[in-house]
């Protein structure tokens, strides 16, 4: 069972991490689909939308792909304090 949700971050702030990510390892968007399982535009749609609606179960694929913890998705989504990462 898919779970999704409206995440409560800034507009861009998920995004902006996931594509970050994605371009500091050199990887397309069709590369990090492949490596989570998940459909081009999904992955396109993160970066480009944040979260304005999410499955977690694909941002939980997606952030394994790209080597992003839970805690980096954290500052992302609630805007805690950066933890280290990106």
């Amino acid at each position: 069972m898919m779970t999704s949700a409206t995440v409560p971050e800034a507009p861009g702030r998920l995004g902006k991490l996931l594509q970050g990510r994605r371009k500091a390892l050199n990887l397309s968007v069709s590369e990090v689909a492949i490596r989570a399982g998940v459909s081009y535009f999904r992955v396109y749609f993160m970066e480009r939308r944040g979260g304005a609606r999410v499955d977690l179960d694909t941002l939980g694929h997606v952030a394994d792909a790209l080597g992003i913890t839970a805690e980096d998705l954290g500052a992302a989504l609630w805007g805690r304090a950066d933890s280290g990462g990106e």
